[in-house]
């Protein structure tokens, strides 16, 4: 906290604290807008929020100018409501086979969804689509269907057929509420191997490269800055279609920016869980041996990265 020491350096009772000074302190050091003004009032100072808030949207501002997006035209989408009434099922019933429920409405089926993150600083949701193979492949003929008896063709969020690889898709709610039925919607990234495929989908979006290509999006979390922390849960074989791309790992996404970068990658036969932030440090769960341990007991640990500078990580 020594940024807000100097700051208050020399203020009387009362005096105010730089909205500015308060936004390094989230965006470089991590500490939310709450803890500042905390401090600020146990030493009978204020924040100028006001002043805090207009930085916050000049961020998002510039954010948006450099970020246009996989390249994808955002689309349109609405929230259909399981009930009773809307799938035919009990209560019940709905609550132990959503899947089901979700097609009886003609719901948009999705590449093996799992975790959702809410981003902190901006009104957007975001959604891993880890991968699915049989994504509008043929069986005897016909193409695959879901548990839901849905056809998994291709569509404008599942691009591609047999998706190896996984996309994350992210939305904004009408009215900038999470509960209006509406939204817009476009893929925040889509995981490729721009090694293999030199252009295409299966190279993956924009924003993939050589240096941090990676397959099977599953685990995430925004820190308090706004930073999406992505883990992988998917092919580690370093071969064909994911030669090049290692290790399962942990990612860094801005969602300002697009930018991703390669954060930390497990050595061979471990398995990564999701992390914690705590006081700037990242701690992440490691364990080893991975999925394929041969009968070996997992041994797990924790690794902690802190910067030298105690700045936030990331």
């Amino acid at each position: 906290m020594g940024l807000l020491e100097d700051a208050t350096q020399g203020l009387s009772e009362g005096g105010v604290i730089p909205g500015q000074t308060a936004f390094t302190l989230y965006d470089t050091y991590g500490f939310p807008l709450d803890l500042t003004q905390d401090e600020a009032r146990r030493r009978g100072f204020t924040v100028d929020t006001a002043a805090f808030d207009a930085a916050m949207e000049e961020q998002k501002t510039r954010g948006k100018a450099n970020w246009k997006g996989s390249g994808q035209t955002a689309s349109t989408g609405e929230w259909l409501a399981l009930t009773e009434e809307t799938t035919g099922m009990k209560m019940d019933e709905i609550c132990v086979f959503t899947r089901q429920a979700a097609s009886k409405v003609g719901a948009t089926t999705m590449d093996r969804p799992e975790w959702v993150a809410i981003n902190p600083v901006a009104i957007e949701a975001y959604c891993a689509l880890t991968n699915n193979a049989n994504r509008a492949v043929l069986k005897d003929g016909k193409m695959r269907t879901n548990a839901g008896g849905d056809v998994m063709d291709i569509s404008a969020v599942n691009p591609r057929e047999g998706n190896e690889y996984g996309q994350i898709v992210r939305w904004y709610p009408e009215n900038e509420d999470h509960a209006d039925g509406k939204f817009k919607w476009d893929l925040f990234v889509m995981a490729g191997n721009p090694d293999v495929h030199k252009d295409g989908l299966y190279a993956g979006s924009s924003n993939i490269n050589s240096g941090n290509m990676f397959n099977s999006p599953d685990g995430m979390m925004f820190d308090s800055t706004g930073l999406l922390w992505i883990q992988t849960d998917g092919e580690d074989s370093n071969e064909g279609e994911f030669a090049g791309q290692g290790n399962n790992q942990m990612l860094a996404g801005d969602p300002a920016t697009g930018r991703i970068e390669r954060f930390l990658t497990g050595p061979k036969r471990t398995a990564l869980a999701p992390d914690e932030l705590i006081l700037g440090a990242r701690w992440r769960p490691l364990r080893a041996p991975g999925p394929d341990g041969e009968g070996a007991l997992p041994r797990s640990t924790i690794v902690a990265v802190k910067r030298d500078d105690n700045a936030l990580v990331g």
